[in-house]
């Protein structure tokens, strides 16, 4: 076994350990329950992510893709589309809050997750660069080297997307506005 081999056993190891102390938590504390807005605003988030996915794949499928299968393996580009899809539904439901279920925390452990998941790709992409020969295949960025970046991309923006969100929680009172012009 090389090197890259190792690592990528350590990381899937890590990775797998993690989602089944993910799991373990989450069976003792019960499954989310979202009441009927958030329901509501995660169906739409699911319809959402459903066109842009399709379409994407449509303009690839049409060849709009302008000779990008030269440069970058088709798998990679049809999994980089799907990211995206995943992507316009984790920021749908997390900026209209319906991301958590109404029973849920939002917890520094879901945060640490996400980094914890970042740092696990970081070294596997920084071997790709130290091995090119690793990242190209037939002269293009084939999807076993170009997944790495692909990944550590997702989560940092979807990280990111939740720190914002984080933030503008904050800032904005816990009190709502009243929306029925005060008749009780």
């Amino acid at each position: 076994m090389n090197s890259s081999s190792n690592e990528f056993l350590f990381g899937f190891l890590m990775a797998l350990f993690l989602l089944g102390l993910v799991m373990l938590r989450k069976r003792r504390k019960g499954s989310a329950a979202y009441d009927e807005r958030q329901e509501a605003v995660r169906g739409r988030g699911y319809r959402n992510a459903y066109v842009i996915t399709n379409v994407l794949i449509l303009i690839y499928a049409l060849g709009f893709n302008g000779g990008l299968d030269h440069i970058v393996s088709p798998s990679l580009i049809l999994c980089a589309i799907l990211l995206i899809g995943g992507l316009v539904l984790a920021g749908y439901c997390i900026f209209r809050d319906a991301y958590w279920g109404f029973n849920q925390k939002k917890k520094r452990s879901i945060f640490i997750f996400w980094i914890i998941l970042i740092l696990l790709y970081i070294p596997i992409a920084l071997n790709k660069i130290r091995h090119p020969e690793n990242l190209y295949e037939d002269g293009r960025i084939s999807f076993d080297g170009g997944a790495p970046f692909l990944l550590i991309g997702f989560f940092v923006i979807f990280l990111g997307m939740m720190l914002l969100k984080a933030v503008i929680d904050r800032r904005t009172p816990d009190d709502e506005p009243d929306t029925d012009g005060g008749a009780h």
